[in-house]
Order: structure tokens, then C-alpha cells, then sequence
């Protein structure tokens, strides 16, 4: 019985013999527990971190669409929900941490993609400078997400209303009021930390709304990005809190969170009723007539297009000359002339002839200068154009017989002298004022606020060796500050005076730049804003429309309308209250034209400025060493 179940089991052999059948490997019962603990700890692991990051994720997606060119403001007010929660429940701390910054890293470098058009035209290297510098600008403002992260998620797991495992106890500090201080602080320090890069700034997504907008005469562009943080933390807190708590007589409101609640609402409504009232408030006066030009002549590391800027913004100054009513300022772009200089140290120097380009170069800017002056004269119009200004330093160092003078492709270092002549470069907007003796008299303002490691380096004069290391790093021409910036004087054809503060390129985006040329000496020094701006290196890109952005705050703010002249981007008129008028939009040559409508009202924000923000900055950089000493106590532990 037992051999014929053998020989039963056996199966023929190819050869014809008999072999014992094959069975599959069987593991033990302990290669099994190791496999089955081994994969719960990778789906643990796996679970526990994809969360943050899908959260985070998503918050990245919804701020995105929420600004320019897209534009859904309404999603600012939620945007941040997602990735307040990843900050309060997720059990991966270093994760989440982690995720905040790559999130924050990926939303700059997808939403500043136009920092690559600056390279179109150019060689592989331009292109490949300008990505690397957009992806290092981009990981550089990624830390400020991850500084955000980091002080209000440990706050929130220590002192709020969750534990490190996820929601927990009802008591402590809520998000609604750490997040707005976290997220402005954080805003603050981003638009001055390298002379400041204010944008995306949360607030500006909510610029179409007029009522809203008007609280930036009180406390910027901040005061909006503050209310809607604001009322993402309260959204946080109605998901991660309970909203009733359970007590021996049953269960009762959470009253921290209603409070918050009722306090945000009140916060709300206070503000748009002031909306209310400074719109109803507006009552401005007549001021002079004023013409943008804006044509799309493209500009990049490869040069300009192959029009010359002079000749086409010519003709479009003659054309918004022959409109009626006669504007009494025309305005062209930013360094609208070319290579030209128009500035009185260049022209009234007597070039030698050992610098011959020099001296044909002053020749070629006299010409220029002689045709504005004929055109103010005949026009009886003023003319504000842009150039580069250029200025000997010794003023008469070019009519010495110096063996080794400057040549005007050296840029200084150190102190200028006989033995070391210099030319100084600055981003100037000139103004051709007609007189009533027939005489055109000029005014310079020279952009005091530069955009480092575009138009500045640092280390110039004080460590020139570092200076020269880090110059490699930059292609173009470096300019210096101006000094002392002031507005400059208008007078229009019926003999009224007005005073205008000039914005040269991005001064427009900086709140404090803006501030200092309107609020001076206490009080109020310019009528109206003018910006004159290239944004031909960013032709056709997302970048045009999020300038005007800017600048429409900017009007609010100072209480003061602007006009723009933008070559490649929205040249237009904006009122005090931040509404645009007349407007050339991009891909479209034309003129802006109209007539500006002055506001004697000053505001707060003029007076006060950034101060009461700085104390976000106060409370974020205190709650950092807070967490800090903690997380130092526990790893003790």
C-alpha cells in the first residue's frame, strides 16, 4: 500500500524514468513575520509622507491660480487650508518641513518661468544663466515658505490645538491668529531682505477688488495679505478643532473658536466699510493731460529687436503730440534712447581725442538732445524720456591728456582720482520742461532703488576683488544709485505747477521705495506717479500683467495716480484709488492718454509706513526661538 502510493506519486521522467514531482519553496514562519513587518513599515512610511506632500501640493496649485494671468481671487481666501493642515497633523515633522520648502521652491519657479525669457535670443549660455538663476532665485524664496512652515507648525503642535499625532486639544493659540502674523512676517522679510522681492505678495491677489483694495492706504499691500490669511487659519481651525466640547452638563460651544470667529467678522466688516468710505471720500481735482507711450520692441541677453528704439518711440511722441486735447507731459520708456546720453556731465564734457569714440558718441547724444529740446519747444509740451546718464568722476578728467584715462566700458571700484578717472552709470528719467521764454530747461532723476545682480552687485568700493569675482556672474552693464531722490517739477501749459515722483522698472513693486520719493519731510511731495518701465525683456509673458499689479497698489497706498509708459507691457492711467483708466494693452503699440485726476488726500500708510508689520516680523523671529529651544529640550530628552 505504501510503495504503490510511492510509485503512485512519481511521474514519468522525458527519458522514461521516474522523478519526484516539484513543489514550490514554502518560506518559514519567520521569513514570513519579517516580510509582513517590513511591509507595514514601507506603507507606514509611504502613508505618512504622502499626505503632506498631496496637501501641500494643492495649496501650491490653488495659489497659483489665484494671481495673475488666472486670476481666481476667490481661492486666495482657502488656498492655504491644505497646507495648514499638513502643518498641524503631519506625524513626519523634517517631511513636512521638507515639503513646505520644495513646494514653495516649485510655485516661484513655475510662476517666475519669465525670469527664462530674459535669455531668448541669446546663446546657449545666456539661457542656461538665466534658468539657473531663476531656479536659485526660486530655492532662495522657498525658504521663507519653509520658515513659515517651521515656527507655526511648532507653535501650533506646542502651544495650539493639536499634538504632534494630529488634532488634539481645544485649548492655546489658534491658527486663526498665527497664521496671518507667520505668513506676513514672512512677506515682510521677503521685500526687503537683498533689497527686497515683493511679489506674488498673498494681497495682490485680491487687486480687482475695489472696496477691499482701498485698506492698503492703511496698511499696504500687507493689511489684504493679513485678512486673508487670516480667515485661511479660521478655516483650519473649524477643521482641525472641535466646535463643541463635552463638559458634565453637556456639550457647549468652543468658545476660542467662536470668539475668533466673531472677531475676523467684525475685523471684515470694519474694513469694507472703511472700503466704502474712502471711495465715497474721493473727490479729486483736474490735473494736466498725459500721454504713455508703449510699443514691443523685444529686449534680451541676445540685444533688441531690429528697431531702433529712439526712432519708433519718436514717432510715437510726435503722434500723441498732435492729440487733443494737447497732453502737457509726454513720457517714453525706460533707457528708451538707446546708447545714447543725454545727461549735462556727458554733453558738456570735452572729450580728447585719444577717446575718440567718446567724443563721436557726445556728438551723436548732442543731436538727440538738440531734437527733444525742438520738440518740448515746439510743442510747448514737456518730454520725460529714459536713458543711461553718464558722469566723468573727476567732472574734467576727459579733456586731461591722461596716459591711462577711463575708457567708458570700466565700471568703478574704489575712490575715484586723476590717477583712477571713472564713469558713473546711473538708470536716469530726464525731463525736457519748456519755459515761457522759449527756453527748455532739463531735471534728472536717477533710480536710487537697483535690482541686485541685474543692475548692482555689492562690494564695489569696499572688497573690489569680490566684487570682480561676482561681476563674472552678470553680463550686463552695472549701474550705481542715485542720490538723494526727489520728485521733479511740471509745469503745464496753462501754468499750473505739478510735482511728480518718477518709478524707474521695478521701484513701482517695492512699497518702501515708492513711499520714500512721495512722503518727505513729513508730508506729502508729489501729486502723481510716473513709471517708466522696459519690460521688452519679458515680452509676452505673465510678467506684464503682474507689474500693473503691483502698481496699482502702489497708487493706493501713496494716495497718488500714476501713469505708466512700459515698452512691451500695460502702459496706462491709474487713479488713487487703484482703477484703471486708459490703457494700451500687450502685443498692442499705442498711446495712454488722459487726464490725470489729482488727490490731496494723504494716507496712513504714507505717514506709518511698514511699522506695525514689523512687528509680525518680531513675533516670527521670537516663535522661531521658541521652537527652536523646544525641539533642543526634547532632543535632550
Amino acid at each position: 500500500m505504501a510503495r504503490g502510493a510511492g510509485r503512485k506519486d512519481k511521474q514519468p521522467a522525458a527519458d522514461g524514468g521516474d522523478r519526484p514531482p516539484s513543489r514550490p519553496v514554502q518560506p518559514s514562519p519567520a521569513n514570513r513575520e519579517q516580510v509582513r513587518v517590513l511591509l507595514e513599515q514601507y506603507q507606514t512610511r509611504l502613508f505618512s509622507r504622502a499626505p503632506s506632500l498631496g496637501l501641500i501640493a494643492v495649496s501650491m496649485v490653488l495659489l497659483t491660480l489665484s494671481f495673475e494671468p488666472i486670476g481666481w481671487s476667490w481661492l486666495a481666501w482657502v488656498a492655504l487650508v491644505p497646507w495648514l493642515i499638513a502643518i498641524a497633523t503631519s506625524v513626519r515633522w523634517g517631511w513636512m518641513l521638507f515639503c513646505s520648502w520644495l513646494g514653495g521652491t516649485l510655485f516661484f519657479a513655475g510662476n517666475l518661468y519669465w525670469l527664462y525669457a530674459a535669455g531668448r535670443g541669446g546663446s546657449m549660455g545666456d539661457f542656461l544663466l538665466m534658468g539657473g538663476a531663476q531656479l536659485a532665485l526660486s530655492g532662495y524664496l522657498g525658504l521663507y515658505f519653509l520658515l513659515f512652515a517651521y515656527v507655526v507648525g511648532g507653535m501650533v503642535r506646542r502651544w495650539g490645538g493639536s499634538t504632534e499625532a494630529g488634532p488634539g486639544r481645544p485649548s492655546g493659540l489658534l491658527m486663526t491668529w498665527l497664521v496671518p502674523v507667520g505668513w506676513v512676517g514672512t512677506e515682510l522679510l521677503r521685500g526687503y531682505v537683498m533689497s527686497g522681492f515683493p511679489w506674488f505678495l498673498l494681497g495682490h491677489s485680491q487687486v480687482e477688488r475695489d472696496t477691499l483694495r482701498q485698506i492698503a492706504s492703511v496698511g499696504g499691500a500687507y493689511g489684504i495679505s493679513f485678512l486673508v490669511a487670516a480667515v485661511n487659519g479660521l478655516i483650519a481651525d473649524g477643521m482641525l478643532q472641535p466646535l463643541f466640547l463635552g463638559t458634565r452638563k453637556g456639550p457647549r460651544p468652543n468658545y476660542q473658536v467662536s470668539a475668533a470667529t466673531l472677531g475676523l467678522l467684525g475685523l471684515m466688516m470694519l474694513v469694507m466699510a472703511f472700503g466704502r468710505y474712502r471711495i465715497h471720500q474721493y473727490s479729486p481735482q483736474p490735473g494736466p493731460y498725459v500721454a504713455g507711450t508703449s510699443a514691443n520692441i523685444a529686449v534680451n541677453l541676445g540685444g533688441t529687436d531690429h528697431r531702433e528704439p529712439y526712432a519708433v518711440y519718436g514717432d510715437l511722441c510726435r503722434q500723441a503730440l498732435d492729440r487733443l486735447p494737447r497732453p502737457d507731459l509726454v513720457l517714453t520708456p525706460e533707457t528708451m534712447i538707446g546708447d545714447y546720453h543725454v545727461n549735462a556731465e556727458f554733453l558738456d564734457a570735452k572729450w580728447k581725442n585719444y577717446l575718440s569714440a567718446a567724443q563721436e558718441l557726445a556728438d551723436s547724444s548732442r543731436a538727440i538732445d538738440g531734437e527733444l529740446r525742438d520738440l518740448a519747444r515746439q510743442h510747448d509740451t514737456a518730454i520725460l524720456i529714459g536713458a543711461i546718464s553718464m558722469v566723468p568722476d573727476p567732472p574734467d578728467w576727459p579733456e586731461r591728456n591722461l596716459p591711462d584715462g577711463a575708457r567708458l566700458e570700466g565700471e568703478p571700484t574704489g575712490e575715484a582720482s586723476y590717477l583712477r578717472p571713472q564713469i558713473h552709470r546711473y538708470n536716469s528719467a530726464i525731463l525736457y520742461q519748456p519755459g515761457a521764454d522759449g527756453k527748455v530747461s532739463k531735471q534728472r532723476y536717477d533710480k536710487h532703488h537697483l535690482v541686485p545682480f541685474g543692475e548692482l552687485i555689492p562690494f564695489r568700493t569696499s572688497w573690489p576683488w569680490a566684487f570682480r569675482l561676482l561681476r563674472k556672474t552678470t553680463p550686463q552693464a552695472l549701474l550705481e544709485a542715485g542720490r538723494d531722490p526727489r520728485p521733479l517739477t511740471l509745469t503745464t501749459r496753462e501754468g499750473k505747477t505739478c510735482r511728480l515722483a518718477v518709478t524707474i522698472c521695478y521701484e513701482d513693486v517695492v512699497p518702501q521705495a515708492t513711499r520714500r520719493l512721495v512722503w518727505q519731510d513729513g508730508r506729502k511731495q508729489a501729486d502723481f506717479l510716473v513709471n517708466i518701465s522696459n519690460d521688452g525683456w519679458f515680452l509676452g509673458t505673465a510678467e506684464v500683467v503682474q507689474h500693473m499689479v503691483s502698481a496699482r497698489f502702489r497708487c493706493v497706498e501713496t494716495g497718488c495716480p500714476m501713469v505708466r509708459s512700459v515698452n512691451g507691457g500695460c502702459s496706462c492711467l491709474i487713479d488713487s484709488l487703484g482703477r484703471v483708466g486708459s490703457v494700451v494693452r500687450p502685443g498692442v503699440e499705442g498711446i495712454a492718454a488722459g487726464q490725470l485726476m489729482l488727490d490731496r488726500r494723504t494716507t496712513i500708510y504714507c505717514r506709518i509706513g511698514d511699522a506695525p508689520w514689523w512687528c509680525c516680523v518680531g513675533l516670527l523671529l521670537i516663535g522661531a526661538v521658541m521652537v527652536v529651544l523646544r525641539r533642543h529640550r526634547l532632543v535632550k530628552k
